[in-house]
């Protein structure tokens, strides 16, 4: 098609990924946050924490709109499911470990705070490019002149019938295994987090031996 160039779907899936996943919320999170940082200021840590993931996440959203829009101009998109995943999976993996690295200098309430605003992430990310990612309609322009040329009607244009079918058992394999990786990588920060806090005395006990308090 005029315009559009077809191309792997791991490249427009990279595509969506760093456009939606990391460029434009970065972009919105540097806009909003630093206003929301001096109204609310930053020694409320907690709730700094919050309105700074909602904003990520509101960008995470506008990012995808606007990928999809970007991605339907310029590629021809087959297998928009495929994407979809795949792209998800860049955003769990490598937006995952730079996170799990970030979350050790936290305190533990703003580790399971960030953690869950990041698994919402990845859920937004997925379903909102489900939502706005298609396959590009081909219209068989020369069945097109042939149809009209020979009884001259108004007949439609012939489109191919597209693949559509999911294959929910591979489908389902791939998100399990992003779950089951995404969860193994949680608890290993949570027991990193909770070794160097060991390390540094930061679990207090009574004289019965229950857990007083946890200071990370």
């Amino acid at each position: 098609m005029k315009g559009k160039k077809e191309t792997a779907d791991w490249y427009v899936a990279i595509t969506h990924w760093l456009t939606s996943g990391l460029a434009i919320p970065f972009l919105i999170s540097l806009i909003v946050t630093v206003p929301i940082s001096k109204l609310i200021g930053k020694e409320n840590q907690i709730l700094y924490i919050i309105s700074a993931s909602i904003i990520s996440i509101f960008g995470i959203w506008l990012g995808v709109i606007y990928s999809a829009h970007y991605l339907d101009k310029k590629y021809i998109i087959k297998n928009a499911q495929k994407i979809t995943i795949l792209s998800t999976i860049f955003l769990s993996v490598v937006n995952g470990v730079y996170f799990i690295f970030t979350l050790l200098q936290n305190s533990f309430t703003t580790f399971i705070i960030k953690v869950l605003f990041f698994v919402l992430e990845i859920f937004v990310f997925y379903f909102v490019s489900k939502r706005y990612i298609h396959n590009t309609t081909i219209i068989d322009s020369s069945a097109q002149n042939n149809t009209v040329s020979q009884n001259n009607s108004a007949t439609p244009p012939i489109i191919p019938e597209q693949n559509n079918t999911l294959v929910f058992p591979r489908v389902y394999k791939v998100l399990n295994q992003v779950y089951i990786w995404s969860v193994i990588s949680v608890t290993v920060a949570i027991l990193i987090k909770i070794l160097l806090s060991l390390k540094k005395g930061g679990i207090e006990t009574s004289a019965g031996g229950v857990v007083k308090e946890l200071d990370f």
